[in-house]
């Protein structure tokens, strides 16, 4: 006799109870009904997530993606602020302070498949990049440039210029500045005046 039929011989003379068999049927209905619970809560959970992410989504387009509307950061008078660009146009933004205050921008930028309008970033990069004089009421006359301030009054008070080096990164940047009439120009580089 092989292994096989030995178990099955000595398995057959056993026989389960009458009430044993009452009691695997309840115990299996009473799984049943705990995971069809069970199986509820999990999908009202799982729509409930998917809800609030579907609603997350919604607000975050409305106001930020695809660059309709974003905050960003850039510099006013030499603090880092978070200003609110707005495209107003094909080719042009309206850049909001904190203080309300407003400033228009734009551009285009040229490229082998013809022109596009500049991108939010694009222009936040520039204002960046760029170097703002400032002449107060009382005559002072400030240099911004990122996180600089530096005074220029008396240097543009002997001849209409002033030259003025930061420390910018690993280079240091060098600012020409040129005030005539009731403009000013602006030459920087990294290698000198």
């Amino acid at each position: 006799m092989t292994n096989h039929e030995n178990y099955k011989r000595a398995a057959s003379s056993i026989e389960p109870s009458a009430g044993f068999a009452d009691k695997v049927l309840k115990e299996a209905e009473k799984d049943m009904k705990t995971n069809r619970r069970h199986g509820r809560r999990t999908f009202l959970v799982i729509c409930a997530a998917v809800i609030l992410v579907l609603a997350l989504g919604a607000v975050s387009y409305a106001t930020d993606i695809a660059g309709f509307r974003h905050n960003v950061d850039t510099w006013l008078y030499g603090e880092p602020v978070k200003v609110d660009i707005e495209q107003t146009g094909e080719y042009e933004y309206t850049i909001t302070y904190p203080d309300g205050s407003q400033r228009q921008s734009g551009g285009i930028a040229y490229e082998k498949d013809g022109p596009r309008p500049l991108t939010a970033d694009e222009i936040l990069e520039e204002m960046n990049r760029s170097v703002e004089l400032d002449i107060k009421e009382d005559g002072r006359a400030f240099l911004y440039y990122r996180d600089h301030v530096v005074d220029v009054t008396e240097d543009l008070a002997d001849d209409g210029v002033a030259k003025v080096k930061f420390k910018d990164g690993a280079l240091p940047m060098y600012v020409k500045l040129k005030v005539d009439g009731e403009g000013y120009s602006v030459s920087t580089g990294h290698f000198g005046f």
